[in-house]
């Protein structure tokens, strides 16, 4: 395989993965609730605002669900930017956080 073809495949699974990992946390829980009904409740709220959803469900994914989805997602950013950041400025890749004390 070609080193572009597989950057290509890497670069893909890198943005769909954590997108994947999202939809399934809207998805799953205490309360299930069926993937057509999540896109249904977070793109009828963009697109038809007057739309009725049944109480429960709506609920679990609008005020619960997604904003700590959003939230774990940019955590995790922020700490990989935060990684790569100590990276570049110790110019090591095996730099810890524990270098300036920081753990």
């Amino acid at each position: 395989m070609p080193s572009s073809v597989k950057t290509k495949v890497v670069v893909a699974a890198s943005i769909l993965a954590p997108l994947v990992c999202i939809v399934l946390a809207l998805c799953t829980g205490r309360y299930p609730v069926p993937l057509d009904q999540v896109a249904a409740i977070v793109f009828g709220r963009l697109f038809h605002p007057l739309q009725a959803f049944g109480d429960i469900p709506y609920t679990v994914v609008m005020d619960i669900r997604l904003p700590r989805a959003l939230v774990g997602a940019l955590v995790g950013g922020a700490l990989a930017v935060s990684g790569t950041a100590f990276q570049g400025l110790f110019k090591n890749p095996l730099v810890s956080s524990g270098i300036l004390g920081v753990s």
